[in-house]
């Protein structure tokens, strides 16, 4: 695979990642800035990223590493979940 091949590519998949949100690249991109190139939650950077959005609306929220998704999703997008495992985790420190 070139180097060329893969970088539009790339591209292409940013493009339709972003519009899937409702968003052009160049919003991804400052939303991204924003952040200042790092998760919304745990603040790490990331390769690869991941546009967090509430299900139900559509509005996009941010953008996540994998791991926050992933822990956002299986604790069902809710705030109170979210503290109660904090909570849990906090009380064995």
């Amino acid at each position: 695979m070139s180097k060329r091949y893969r970088e539009n590519r790339e591209r292409i998949l940013r493009t339709q990642r972003a519009a899937k949100y409702g968003l052009t690249v160049t919003e991804l991109d400052k939303l991204l800035e924003d952040q200042g190139g790092r998760c919304a939650i745990c603040q790490e950077a990331s390769k690869v990223w991941h546009i967090d959005h509430n299900h139900e609306t559509g509005k996009v929220r941010g953008v996540l590493c994998p791991g926050c998704n992933v822990g956002i999703g299986h604790l069902r997008e809710s705030p109170e979940a979210l503290r109660s495992a904090a909570d849990y985790l906090e009380a064995f420190l």
